[in-house]
């Protein structure tokens, strides 16, 4: 004669599968996703508003690099390897390429454009060219440097990686130990 399974054994599974599931494939909320309070009109002086695109009548830079997950945000390096980002969009109705920082691609409050000129004249694609035409001495590649160490894994901080694959493991062995003395008992009963 077969016994029923407890409730409470197959939600305690079940729980557990959730959690081992939770911790190994953690899922990021874009900005974009991200519920946000509206702003009046007024609010907007001197705020930087992104275009969804760059308008057909202006002309991108050729050393601009398109980003492609983010619109109108383009990057470029200069000699020494520094990557400068430009964010093609409005403050106060002048529209323009506006210099953007950080991982979320802030553009100050109240800024002015870029001119595109002088951007040309600080990157590595131009003082490329110019030392290919002899018209700049001098060394171009910047030496290169070490790596002691690694940051980061798949974008995830290496200490959080770390911390996710042990509480991974231990949640996946508890699963395991859990179906394990649950079928223990189960054959137990059974003969």
């Amino acid at each position: 004669m077969r016994k029923s399974i407890p409730a409470a054994r197959v939600s305690a599974v079940i729980l557990a599968l959730l959690l081992l599931i939770t911790v190994i494939f953690p899922v990021s909320i874009s900005a974009s996703e991200a519920q946000t309070e509206p702003v009046s009109a007024t609010d907007m002086s001197g705020v930087f508003i992104p275009a969804e695109y760059l308008p057909w009548t202006v002309e991108k830079p050729t050393f601009y690099l398109e980003v492609t997950n983010v619109s109108c945000l383009y990057v470029f390096s200069d000699v020494s390897g520094i990557v400068h980002k430009r964010y093609y969009g409005t403050i106060n109705g002048v529209a323009g390429f506006y210099a953007a920082f950080g991982e979320t691609n802030t553009v100050e409050d109240n800024s002015l454009p870029i001119d595109t000129e002088d951007d040309k004249l600080i990157s590595a694609e131009y003082q490329l060219e110019l030392r290919n035409e002899g018209k700049l001495p001098g060394k171009f590649i910047p030496d290169e440097k070490e790596v002691d160490r690694v940051d980061t894994i798949f974008g995830i901080p290496f200490i959080k990686f770390i911390i996710y694959a042990i509480g991974g493991a231990v949640l996946f062995l508890g699963a395991i130990m859990l179906a394990a003395s649950w079928v223990r008992r189960r054959q137990g009963t059974d003969e």
